[in-house]
């Protein structure tokens, strides 16, 4: 009875020691929220979306000019059959001006101007009488219009960079959301795996224990004169044989470890993951998790807006060959007054000096083949996306396909190794029973031990292998994020844990 029940002892895993803290799957998915360098860089990414989208929105609003600049000149003329005389310009001019742009191409300009002015020089040809004239204080308003009538003309060519912006921003958002999603079915994968590794290392363990206590045994019964050495020599054998997987197992259970460190985003460091149930999701109807794979999946709906982008802009491919045609128009009004101000200032107001101008300007290519060939680079490119979009359909369908396949190979799997592994138990206990009574060798227990163990390791790699298909769909129909309650919302500085299973 004693054998039987240190046999069925193996099929436990060591236990955690006072007071030692282990890590859950939700002490990993926090710490790779906190910590993954690629998702902060995603997030980064999103953070520069906002506000380039952000600078572009604000371009349509109105813009002030200020300027001043100050000029003399001095010029020499011939004004004696034997000499020359000079005359002076002195000019000093203050602007203001606001312009507005809008989407559609519209550009309107409005300008206000001070111009102070004053002259020297001779009163007439032939005379060296000079005459000051000034200063004269010049007011000016003009108001100028400009209108696109083909090239540039609508919104759908100057809102062409805020659309692509915002199709930017939302393809930002959905990369993070993937990258979200892929590191913490990373970390996920990563844990497991170390879960089984520290699994596979205590049934290891358990084995060299009981291998090392059978040893002790036989050699006890050789020097009693029982037992032939060379049944002595067949433990050494095995206890030799379960060091190495000991061995073996340690190095698995480091380099595990180390996976998981890095799939977090933390420097390396030993890990000692909990005792804790695997999540348990049923098997959903395979149109189900197809149409939930098709509809949530980020990368599909990266390619979605990849398609969009492509469209839009396809609209405005050729804009800049199109023939141009701009209406322009400007009205003026401006006083002057001589010495005063004031006279400058009553013209200005009362419209006596108005000036205006129309016009039309007009651009023709002679040539097409810029046109065409900018064209069909559009048509090109959206074909291109559309033909990537039904690739990846077509890749997001067989890689949930695969999962769905594989959960349901490793459930079935892991019903059959938990029903070998029970007929290895009793076949383990009735060989060393008939050892004991010396109906059986020691090689027909090993074997039965050996038979054992290897039910036990099948039993847990079927379990982490469930999990792992089960972490693998989820983040291919996009509820991994869900699941774990990571909070991936558009104005966070960083994904954080709401909530885990």
């Amino acid at each position: 009875m004693n054998k039987q029940l240190l046999l069925l002892g193996v099929l436990i895993a060591p236990t955690a020691a006072a007071g030692e803290s282990r890590f859950t799957p939700a002490d990993a998915v926090k710490q790779t929220a906190l910590h993954n360098p690629t998702l902060k860089a995603a997030v980064a990414d999103v953070q520069q979306s906002v506000e380039l989208l952000r600078a572009e929105a604000v371009r349509f609003r109105p813009t002030l000019f200020l300027d001043a600049t100050g000029t003399t000149n001095a010029a020499a003329s011939l004004n004696f059959p034997s000499g020359t005389t000079r005359g002076t310009n002195q000019a000093l001019v203050f602007g203001a001006e606001i312009q507005q742009v809008f989407s559609f191409g519209t550009v309107v300009d409005f300008r206000l101007e001070n111009r102070n002015t004053g002259s020297q020089g001779p009163a007439y040809s032939g005379t060296n009488t000079t005459v000051t004239l000034g200063p004269g204080y010049g007011l000016s308003a003009r108001l100028t219009l400009s209108q696109p009538l083909l090239r540039g003309a609508g919104n759908h060519v100057g809102q062409a960079q805020l659309r692509a912006l915002r199709l930017a921003q939302t393809g930002q958002a959905r990369n993070r959301d993937a990258v979200a999603s892929q590191a913490l079915s990373n970390t996920l994968l990563a844990y497991w795996e170390l879960w089984y590794a520290q699994k596979a290392l205590g049934i290891e363990q358990q084995a060299r224990t009981l291998a090392l206590r059978q040893r002790d045994e036989a050699q006890g019964k050789a020097k009693a004169g029982s037992l032939a050495d060379a049944d002595v020599l067949i433990h050494e054998t095995r206890l030799a044989e379960l060091d190495q997987s000991v061995l073996q197992a340690e190095l698995t259970l480091r380099e595990q470890s180390l996976t998981l460190a890095n799939a977090i985003g933390v420097p390396s460091t030993t890990f000692h993951v909990a005792e804790a149930g695997h999540p348990t999701f049923e098997i959903e109807r395979e149109v189900t998790v197809l149409g939930a794979a098709s509809e949530a999946s980020y990368t599909l709906a990266q390619q979605r807006i990849a398609v969009a982008i492509a469209q839009d802009t396809l609209r405005t491919a050729a804009e800049a060959t199109r023939p141009r045609l701009d209406a322009l128009a400007w009205l003026q009004t401006q006083g002057l007054g001589n010495q005063a101000v004031a006279p400058a200032l009553d013209q200005l107001g009362t419209f006596d000096n108005v000036s205006a101008n129309v016009g039309l300007v007009f651009e023709l290519p002679l040539s097409t083949a810029r046109h065409q060939a900018q064209q069909r680079a559009g048509e090109l490119a959206l074909e291109a996306a559309r033909d990537r979009l039904t690739a990846m359909e077509n890749q997001v369908r067989a890689d949930t396909l695969t999962e769905l396949a594989t959960l349901d190979q490793a459930r079935q799997s892991l019903s059959l190794a938990e029903r070998t592994t029970e007929v290895a138990t009793r076949t383990a206990v009735a060989q060393q029973q008939r050892f004991q009574i010396g109906t059986a060798i020691p090689i027909e227990v090993q074997t039965a031990e050996d038979s054992l163990r290897r039910a036990q390791l099948s039993v847990e790699r079927a379990r982490v292998n469930a999990t792992k298909a089960q972490v693998r769909l989820a983040n291919l129909t996009g509820r991994l994020l869900l699941l774990w309650g990571v909070d991936q919302g558009p104005d966070q500085d960083r994904p954080s844990l709401a909530g885990g299973s």
